[in-house]
């Protein structure tokens, strides 16, 4: 629904990375500034949508780089594929010609009947 009363009446700035918020005893006392710019500005209301909203929970690029782990890939000795036995007589799989005997990649074309 557009235009509609919004659900909730939290404020983003409570939880907006570059919010100051300070609150008095009363629930009437509460500043809020914006440090988003280089002068904090006062917000004196309460913010439902902010272009420039970051979460205080959510880590920067920079932080998930530094926390994730490097994934290399191993070298393995071992070809690609698998070898069919020269006794194996399944006709199913694949059909047995001088190539196939030999070794079989999955990735290779089965040669035409």
């Amino acid at each position: 629904m557009k235009s509609g009363t919004p659900i909730g009446s939290e404020s983003q700035c409570v939880t907006c990375k570059f919010s100051m918020l300070l609150r008095g005893f009363r629930e009437s006392e509460e500043l809020t500034y914006c440090d988003f710019l280089s002068q904090p500005i006062l917000v004196s209301f309460q913010v439902r949508e902010c272009s420039r909203y970051v979460h205080q929970s959510r880590p920067t690029w920079d932080q998930m780089e530094e926390l994730a782990l490097q994934i290399r890939p191993t070298p393995t000795l071992k070809p690609a594929g698998f070898c069919i036995d020269q006794d194996s007589q399944s006709e199913a799989a694949v059909p047995e010609t001088a190539e196939t005997r030999r070794f079989f990649d999955p990735g290779d074309r089965l040669p035409a009947s």
